[in-house]
């Protein structure tokens, strides 16, 4: 009878144990992905860009642009404009980072009579993207005549080109003829 008891008693303890063990996460909890990508990919990147986690965890993940690129949103399971940007885990997720190139505004003005046109050598809009490059071509109105680039751009030459690498403020100055 002994012996029966003392058994007992260790089945008991195992049970417990066992019991536990498996309430407290020794089991098999529900686990969850996490998938990220960037957009475009020489954009930037993100981290962690993958992996698996255990239901109701809370990873912060970083979306972090190249140089000339900006993080501009979440797209996908995930979305909104907070970076970084935590996320519950409650299913699997795939969602994307969205880069845009930097842009900035070319400011032209004139010092006299006359006009300006800009031709891009790349295709870009009115604020340019970082690394395009402008022909800027003065054009004097009748009487007048071009002297100079000053501002950002400092030349004599016309036309003259820029490279908008950051936001750049450009005059052309005119001078009466004859003068």
């Amino acid at each position: 009878m002994k012996h029966f008891i003392t058994r007992s008693r260790i089945l008991i303890t195992l049970i417990i144990l066992v019991t536990v063990s498996i309430s407290c996460g020794g089991g098999s909890g529900t686990t969850y992905s996490i998938e990220v990508s960037p957009t475009p990919q020489e954009g930037g990147s993100v981290s962690p860009a993958e992996g698996e986690y255990e239901e109701g965890a809370r990873v912060e993940v970083s979306a972090d642009p190249n140089e000339e690129w900006i993080f501009s949103s979440w797209q996908g399971d995930v979305q909104g404009t907070e970076n970084p940007v935590v996320v519950t885990v409650d299913g699997d997720k795939v969602f994307t980072a969205l880069f845009e190139k930097k842009t900035y505004p070319l400011n032209i003005t004139i010092d006299g009579e006359g006009t300006v046109d800009e031709t891009v050598i790349q295709t870009k809009n009115k604020d340019y993207e970082v690394g395009t490059t402008v022909e800027l071509s003065a054009n004097p109105a009748e009487g007048w005549e071009f002297v100079r680039w000053e501002g950002d751009l400092e030349s004599s030459s016309n036309p003259e080109q820029i490279t908008v690498n950051k936001e750049a403020s450009v005059t052309a100055v005119f001078e009466r003829s004859g003068f």
